[in-house]
């Protein structure tokens, strides 16, 4: 007899916040067959903004999972929480 076990899976869509609004919509598109559980947005410490990102996240209604602020992995990898995630963005609207 054979059991059916059903596997979980998590996709994750690395983007990049130095990405402009309309191409990060366009890559979301051509990845949504996969149902993307949440996003990983890479080179945080590269861009002048995060209003894309956000703006991404709230559009399309999705979860962050992790953030990357360098170039050491895994040092450099964090998760994303809410509290990090409205640190980085009230600290950018203060410079």
């Amino acid at each position: 007899c054979f059991f059916e076990k059903k596997i979980t899976v998590e996709v994750y869509l690395c983007l990049s916040p130095t990405t402009k609004d309309r191409e990060l919509e366009e890559i979301l598109h051509r990845f949504s067959i996969f149902q993307i559980s949440k996003v990983v947005f890479t080179k945080i410490d590269e861009s002048e903004s995060l209003g894309n990102m956000v703006n991404l996240l709230m559009k399309d209604n999705l979860s962050i999972a992790y953030f990357t602020t360098g170039q050491r992995v895994p040092e450099d990898i964090e998760i994303a929480t809410p509290a990090k995630l409205a640190d980085m963005i009230l600290r950018e609207g203060a410079q």
